[in-house]
C-alpha cells in the first residue's frame, strides 16, 4: 500500500487520502475537521480495510471487522458529524466530504475517443482509447469519494453517437456534438478532456495542458494542472499552450481544459501508461490539480492576468481533438514542444 497523496487544511475542513494499493485498488479516506473526529477514524477504517485487502485475501474477515469496529466507535464516541457515508472500496465506509457550503463541486471527464475510434497508437500498439477510460475511472472514483459531483462523458469503450447514425464521420461528428452538449448543459462546473499525445520524435515525453483562451480560468487551470505532471514526471518541464483548434473546448462557459496526459510515442512514456498504478498516479495529478484549483482560484475568485503563452497552429489538430471539419486521431498538427 502506498499512500500517493493528501489534500486538506483540517483546521478548515477535512481532507481527503488517497491511497493507492499495489495490486491496483485505490483507497480513499476523509479526514474530519473540528469536533467531527469520528471522520478520522472513519478515514482509518477505510485505510486498513484498503491495506489488508491488498496484503491478504485471507484477511478480509478481520478487515471488516475491524474496519467496523472502528467506525462504530469513532460515531459512538463523537456523535453525528457533516457528511453523508458512501461505500469506499469494498465496502469499507468513510465519510463523504462536501469541500463547498453552496451545493457541492462538480467536474466533468471527458475520457477522449472511445469506440471506432482509438485515438493514438503507442510504438508497441497501445490503443489510446483505453488508457484514457482507465485514467477517468480513477479520477471519478477519487472526486466522488471527496464530495464532488463528477459527470462523464463515456463509462466504456463507446461512441456517444446518436442511434441511427451511419459512417465513422458521421458517427464522430455526432459523437462530439453529444459531447459538447454535456458540456453546455453543465457550465456549473469544470470540465477535464483526458488524452494522450503522439508525436513522430519519439524523444518527447510528458504531460501537457491544452487551453482555450475564451475564459481566463481556464489558464489558471491548466497553469496548475502543469505543475502537478511536473511534480510527478521527472524532467517534464513542458508549457501550457494555448490552441484554438479544440472543439469541446471551443465556447466553454466553464474553465475547461485539455490533459495529455503523456507521449504513447515515448517508449517509456507508454509503458507507463500501461501500468494500473500509475494510471491512478496520474489520476491523483488530475484529482489534486482540481482540488486546489476550486481552493485557490474559484473560492478567492481570482483569475489569471499573466500574458497567456504563445497559440499553436498547425495543419492538425492541437490536443488531438476534433475541431468540426477534420479529425486527426491523435497527432498534434507538428508542434510538440
Amino acid at each position: 500500500m502506498k499512500i500517493i497523496g493528501f489534500y486538506g487544511n483540517s483546521a478548515r475542513r477535512g481532507g481527503s487520502v488517497v491511497s493507492v494499493g499495489r495490486f491496483g485498488s485505490v483507497g480513499v479516506g476523509s479526514i474530519g475537521s473540528g469536533a467531527g473526529r469520528s471522520g478520522g477514524l472513519s478515514a482509518l477504517a477505510g485505510f486498513v480495510f484498503g491495506k489488508v485487502i491488498n496484503n491478504s485475501r485471507k484477511a478480509v474477515s478481520f478487515a471488516l471487522l475491524a474496519a467496523f469496529f472502528v467506525f462504530a466507535i469513532g460515531f459512538s464516541l463523537f456523535g453525528n458529524h457533516n457528511g453523508e457515508y458512501v461505500e469506499a472500496n469494498a465496502a469499507a465506509a468513510v465519510p463523504r466530504n462536501p469541500h463547498t457550503p453552496h451545493g457541492g463541486r462538480s467536474v466533468i471527464i471527458d475520457a477522449g475517443h472511445g469506440g471506432m475510434d482509438g485515438g493514438a497508437v503507442g510504438v508497441s500498439g497501445t490503443v489510446e482509447k483505453g488508457i484514457n477510460l482507465a485514467i477517468a475511472k480513477n479520477l471519478k472514483a477519487m472526486l466522488e469519494f471527496s464530495g464532488y459531483t463528477v459527470i462523464m462523458t463515456r463509462i466504456g469503450d463507446d461512441s456517444i453517437h446518436d442511434e441511427g447514425v451511419t459512417g465513422v464521420s458521421a458517427q464522430k461528428k455526432s459523437d462530439m456534438a453529444n459531447r459538447k452538449k454535456i458540456i453546455d448543459d453543465n457550465p456549473d462546473s469544470i470540465f477535464i478532456s483526458i488524452h494522450q499525445n503522439r508525436f513522430t520524435d519519439p524523444v518527447y515525453f510528458g504531460g501537457q495542458m491544452f487551453y482555450m483562451e475564451e475564459n481566463p480560468l481556464n489558464r489558471d487551470l491548466a497553469d496548475i494542472m502543469q505543475k502537478k505532471f511536473a511534480a510527478l514526471q521527472q524532467g517534464n518541464d513542458r508549457d501550457i499552450k494555448v490552441s484554438d483548434g479544440m472543439f469541446l473546448l471551443r465556447g466553454a462557459k466553464q474553465p475547461a481544459i485539455l490533459a495529455e496526459c503523456g507521449f504513447l510515442s515515448n517508449p517509456n512514456d507508454e509503458a507507463k501508461l500501461n501500468d494500473a498504478e500509475y494510471q491512478q498516479r496520474v489520476a491523483f495529478a488530475l484529482y489534486s490539480g482540481v482540488t486546489e484549483f476550486y481552493d485557490t482560484v474559484m473560492m478567492s475568485g481570482a483569475g489569471d492576468t499573466q500574458t497567456p503563452p504563445p497559440l499553436i497552429t498547425g495543419s492538425g489538430t492541437a490536443g488531438d481533438d476534433y475541431d468540426g471539419g477534420t479529425y486527426d486521431g491523435g497527432y498534434m498538427g507538428g508542434n510538440a514542444t
